[in-house]
């Protein structure tokens, strides 16, 4: 009786076996699809997008010469409204550089890369991005700068989103 048990079992096994390339054919077809309709998604969507910053910039550009008109009309020498104009844009231009610098410190993967740390048995914290491949830890990564991962929650709070868990905080 033991020999039939284990011959059902083996020939189960087996069947499974013979069942999983067709079980993982199928979620990668299915991966496959979706990829494609995010991709056609993703390329639609920047085109509504391009087109949307061309039609802002379109309108904008009506605004300033509509003031710059304006302003003229109203006596002021048109040196003086090119000047103003120009000093808006850049200041503009300045304050949205800011936002994308500011933004590109949360694209670090802060969290990650810090819950990420491997504690060894000296008690040294070893972060993934400081070993080396010869395993050799670089002091210069060691730690994320405290006054970065201030910026990044500022940032976070500024866009409404979560705030970053510290990782103290969740042992």
């Amino acid at each position: 009786m033991p020999r039939e048990q284990e011959v059902s079992l083996l020939d189960s096994f087996h069947a499974l076996l013979s069942e999983l390339p067709g079980v993982i054919s199928d979620r990668v077809h299915l991966f496959s699809l979706e990829l494609t309709q995010n991709t056609q998604a993703l390329g639609k969507i920047l085109i509504l997008l391009l087109l949307s910053v061309i039609l802002a910039g379109s309108a904008w550009l009506a605004l300033c010469v509509g003031l710059g008109t304006g302003a003229i009309r109203l006596g002021m020498h048109w040196g003086a409204v090119v000047i103003l104009e120009i000093s808006i844009n850049l200041a503009l231009a300045y304050w949205a550089l800011s936002k994308v610098i500011n933004l590109k410190k949360v694209m670090g993967f802060p969290v990650t890369l810090r819950n990420l740390t491997v504690v060894t048995g000296a008690g040294n914290n070893l972060s993934a991005s400081a070993i080396e491949q010869n395993g050799e830890k670089k002091d210069e990564n060691l730690d994320m700068d405290i006054e970065q991962e201030r910026d990044i929650e500022e940032e976070r709070e500024s866009m409404n989103a979560e705030p970053i868990l510290d990782s103290s905080r969740s042992h």
